[in-house]
């Protein structure tokens, strides 16, 4: 889905961040946070800390995913645009049922700098 929109994986490990993966698109010079989910799984509000893919959670995640590629280029990129950049969040659902399917989207903007830029906004997912 985010090669579809022109994003690339950025070179990192992702280790235990539980972060499902983190784009760049080179064109627009923009960071995409992505969250997929398969069947019947959810996101999960109890998920530590604020819910998982709140505010909250992606910042720490982000940070943790920082710590981990510390000296990499992509890591030291992500971290300065961190400072102040809006970056798009994507939760991705895919629940295959035999010949059929259906496939959700939802994207919400990630504010590093604005704790209250959204603390729940993923309802059906």
């Amino acid at each position: 889905m985010a090669s579809l929109l022109g994003f690339e994986p950025i070179d990192v490990s992702y280790g235990n961040t539980g972060l499902d993966g983190v784009f760049y698109n080179e064109k627009i010079g923009r960071y995409l946070i992505v969250e997929a989910k398969g069947g019947k799984s959810r996101l999960k509000r109890t998920q530590r800390p604020g819910g998982q893919f709140s505010h909250r959670w992606i910042k720490s995640r982000l940070d943790d995913l920082i710590d981990a590629n510390r000296g990499s280029t992509a890591a030291d990129r992500l971290r300065e645009a961190l400072r102040g950049d809006i970056m798009p969040a994507m939760v991705v659902s895919l629940n295959l049922r035999g010949k059929t399917g259906r496939l959700k989207v939802g994207i919400q903007l990630f504010d590093p700098d604005n704790r209250r830029a959204f603390e729940y906004p993923w309802s059906g997912f």
